[in-house]
């Protein structure tokens, strides 16, 4: 019963000595008459009844036989639910029948071929595939239903893949596994594709590598962060378990397997069949399904609530949260989980069965830290998660993930204790006049002593915060005075010792001092990390973050919360530059779930977390995804006041403006960046950086209008104002030249965007970022049109080799890099890679950008010249 649903029997027709297969419907009540016939005679008389009961029809007396022999090896089947026992049987059935059903390997599926079979459930098997249509190559997972094994299966299973295949299509998150294309066989079998993930199970991979508790937390938050976006889809899992949650080489988790899920539609809230018939048909993996989906009744997210709360169990204790034998029937185990209250983790870890020592081993610590460390917080969580009662469960999968979240930072989580508290709080709703009479009198004798207490306690954390910014004040002053004394010629720092050189000095200073004062260790590390990020030296403020980071400094604040969020905002935002897209979206992510805990929805510091996770979406592409959540954040700083109001209103705009750019919706995105562009002027000023920035993005709008010549001018205007401020070697500049190189090789202008390509190639040859890919590809471009086609080839096939590595499948950009290559190859003669390139190009670009977007139009355009001009 893992995986899929549990097959349950549909056998063909009755009366026939011929039958093959499994029992059809008109069979069932003649098998069950016998059986219940052979079970009221004694055990020693059961054979010779079957064999009169069945005559000559062996395959009825094969299949009554399968029955008894079930009942059999179920100890105390007498009080079972027959449907238990029955899908038992159906299981064995089902079992033997996989053996020889579904397709070899090498079949064709649509457009891909089938290499091996990599897994299979009662719902359906799991191919691995290759696309073998001579377009190109990718490997694939294909799902393909199996064939009907009761009455009706068939078309239950086709409506169980569809739902399946909607709900995948439904479901586009970093952690969840996507889905690729779909269709329908020769012989009517509806199937679908999916990115092959190459990965370990979740649990084994934590084992594997040794991983501690806190690494081990750290990617259960990101497993609730994909099952949390599946709810906020209106999906709810149903199926959650190790193997269903691959994690890659690089760290990443994907979530997989939505065979069984449910669309919390309307529809579905009331369900027709009685709860016995859906246990027979539900599938479920017994050892992480909910008390709720057990006893058959409604399924909703804390039913996967439940699930986190035994896969994190597993993760941390190692075992199984009920006290059974390793080889426990599925009806054992159902009646443990309805029956049983499960160890707190801590207890577990020592258990003899659970062998303490491997255990503790692979979270590289011993078993008594082991015990230390789960005890507490930890049992809590777990504990809430896995309350049988749903309403005493977390409320949802980032209710669940924000109190690991809090438990790693050293916070309070939110789930209380289910013990003494929680039982003393019943006692008192039903004693409330005894109690309350006792209160009043206890509480007058501890009155007076208790305002004692509190005013004592109040002077003493005083004195200690008064210490503490002492002591910071202190460690600051030490720090500064120490670092303008390396710039002193006297003290060796040379006569002109430049800023960065005082930067980095800074640096080395502030990690290797202050150790007695991790915060503010932490603070300063913070600052000299983001001062590089405004240099435009991304390596540098990287690495200077990271050790910030890693400081854990939980006690500083900055602006109004804890230290650590922007840190991790700012580290965010490096890695983006850097083209580390997934790790940043995790640490954006977390911020903006903290933040919801500490503030009120409409908190700038909300919008903030919402503006900067849209920016990036955008940058990966995913620009519908980003849309709303830019929307949202404009619509909180659009109420901003004063300066701050400014900066983070236009900072809004402009984010807004840049996906709405990407969408190809050139016309809103230039108002949206005229006015961020006026607002800044009239904050901050024409030279303001920001508000030269605004041009910039500005005359990129202009550009996709065709409106060259303004494009040109607002460019040239950004362009020296920013060099007066930042100075010629500033990253940004590199940036915007860019965009000009673009708009004059627009104009036709082609040697002027050749020197201007060259000069921000140089200028980012040391990184390895999209910004080295953009340089490249627009380089290329220039030399195609210009007709140096060599040229073109190594500069447009370095730039593609970039971009796929640091972009997700599917971008935009990377299917127009393939399309200049594809055209870059026709005009060489080597039609038949070119073909290639341009139909993937117009194939992605078709899917993420649409028919009418002017990019699939070029590549499509591209695609028909060619293939008209083959002889």
């Amino acid at each position: 019963m893992n995986g899929d649903p549990a097959s349950t029997a549909s056998p063909p027709e009755t009366g026939s000595s011929a039958r093959t297969g499994a029992p059809s419907a008109e069979a069932w009540s003649e098998i069950h008459e016998i059986v219940d016939g052979a079970l009221e005679v004694p055990a020693g008389e059961r054979a010779a009844f079957v064999v009169r009961a069945c005559g000559d029809d062996v395959v009825l007396r094969s299949e009554v036989d399968r029955f008894l022999a079930v009942c059999d090896a179920t100890e105390d089947w007498l009080e079972e639910p027959a449907v238990t026992v029955a899908a038992l049987v159906v299981q064995e059935m089902c079992r033997e029948r996989a053996a020889h059903d579904g397709p070899v390997d090498g079949t064709r599926v649509g457009p891909y071929r089938l290499i091996r079979e990599v897994g299979r459930g009662g719902m359906g098997a799991v191919f691995l595939a290759e696309r073998d249509d001579a377009q190109y190559r990718k490997r694939v997972a294909l799902k393909l239903a199996r064939g009907g094994t009761w009455p009706g299966g068939d078309e239950h299973l086709i409506r169980r893949l569809l739902e399946e295949r909607q709900i995948l299509a439904s479901l586009e998150h970093p952690n969840i596994a996507r889905l690729l294309d779909g269709g329908v066989t020769d012989d009517g079998q509806p199937w679908f594709a999916m990115e092959y993930v190459e990965g370990t199970p979740f649990d084994r991979y934590c084992d594997d590598r040794r991983l501690t508790v806190d690494e081990r937390l750290a990617l259960f938050c990101a497993v609730c962060d994909a099952v949390a976006f599946a709810h906020r889809n209106l999906v709810v899992h149903r199926d959650l378990k190790p193997s269903n949650v691959l994690v890659t080489d690089d760290g990443m988790v994907r979530l997989l397997d939505f065979g069984i899920a449910r669309l919390l539609a309307p529809a579905d809230v009331a369900m027709a069949q009685p709860p016995a018939t859906r246990t027979v048909f539900h599938a479920l993996t017994p050892e992480y399904a909910s008390p709720e989906e057990l006893r058959g009744e409604r399924v909703s997210t804390a039913s996967d609530v439940y699930s986190l709360g035994v896969l994190l169990y597993r993760l941390l204790a190692g075992c199984r949260p009920y006290v059974l034998d390793s080889r426990a029937l599925p009806h054992e185990m159902a009646r443990a989980i309805l029956e049983q209250e499960p160890l707190r983790p801590s207890a577990a870890v020592l258990r003899a069965d659970n062998e303490p020592q491997e255990v503790a081993a692979a979270r590289r610590t011993t078993p008594a830290r082991l015990r230390r460390r789960l005890h507490g917080d930890i049992d809590t969580i777990v504990l809430t998660a896995m309350q049988k009662a749903r309403e005493r469960r977390y409320a949802t999968a980032d209710h669940l993930a924000a109190d690991v979240r809090r438990h790693l930072a050293a916070l309070p989580v939110s789930a209380r204790p289910d013990s003494r508290a929680y039982r003393t709080a019943r006692f008192v709703r039903r004693h409330r006049t005894g109690v309350a009479a006792t209160a009043v009198f206890v509480l007058t004798l501890v009155g007076f002593s208790a305002v004692t207490a509190v005013q004592s306690r109040r002077i003493q954390a005083q004195a200690v915060q008064l210490v503490s910014e002492r002591d910071r004040a202190r460690g600051i002053s030490d720090f500064i005075v120490g670092l303008f004394s390396s710039a002193n010629p006297f003290s060796g720092g040379g006569p002109e010792t430049t800023v960065r050189e005082v930067l980095a000095d800074g640096a080395l200073r502030a990690r290797s001092s202050l150790t007695d004062q991790p915060a503010l260790r932490a603070e300063l590390l913070a600052v000299i990390g983001g001062t590089y990020h405004g240099l435009g030296m991304y390596t540098e403020a990287r690495s200077i973050l990271e050790a910030a980071a890693a400081l854990h400094p939980l006690e500083g604040e900055g602006d109004g919360e804890p230290l650590w969020l922007s840190i991790n905002v700012r580290l965010a935002q490096v890695l983006q530059e850097l083209g580390e897209y997934a790790r940043a979206e995790m640490l954006l992510r977390e911020v903006l779930a903290e933040r919801r805990l500490r503030f009120e929805p409409g908190d700038n510091a909300i919008a903030r977390s919402l503006s900067t996770l849209g920016k990036l979406l955008t940058a990966q592409g995913r620009d519908a995804e980003a849309l709303p959540l830019l929307h949202q954040a404009l619509a909180i700083d659009r109420t901003a006041t004063g300066e701050h109001g400014a900066r983070v209103y236009s900072q809004s705009l402009t984010n807004l403006g840049n996906a709405l750019i990407a969408q190809g919706d050139y016309a809103a995105a230039e108002r949206m960046h005229r006015d961020a562009y006026e607002i800044r002027r009239a904050a901050f000023g024409e030279t303001d950086p920001e508000t030269a920035n605004s041009l910039v993005r500005l005359a990129v709008a202009l550009r996709h209008q065709g409106r060259l010549a303004e494009s040109e001018s607002l460019l040239t205007r950004a362009l020296a104002a920013k060099r007066v401020v930042l100075g010629a070697d500033h990253s940004e500049i590199s940036a915007d030249e860019l965009e000009l190189a673009a708009t004059l090789h627009a104009k036709g202008e082609l040697p002027t965007a050749e020197a201007l390509y060259r000069k921000a190639l140089d200028a980012e040859r040391g990184g390895a970022g999209t910004r080295l890919a953009q340089a490249l590809a627009g380089l290329g471009a220039v030399l195609l049109d210009r007709g140096a086609l060599h040229e073109a080839e190594a500069s447009l096939r370095e730039a593609l080799e970039l971009y796929v590595g640091r972009l997700p499948p599917g971008h935009w950009t990377t299917a127009m890099t393939r399309q200049l290559l594809g055209s870059c190859l026709a005009a060489l003669g080597r039609r038949a890679e070119a073909e290639a390139l341009l139909t993937e190009s117009v194939a992605t670009l078709r899917a993420s950008r649409g028919e009418n977007d002017e990019r699939t139009r070029r590549a499509v355009n591209a695609l028909v010249g060619l293939r008209e001009n083959i002889p």
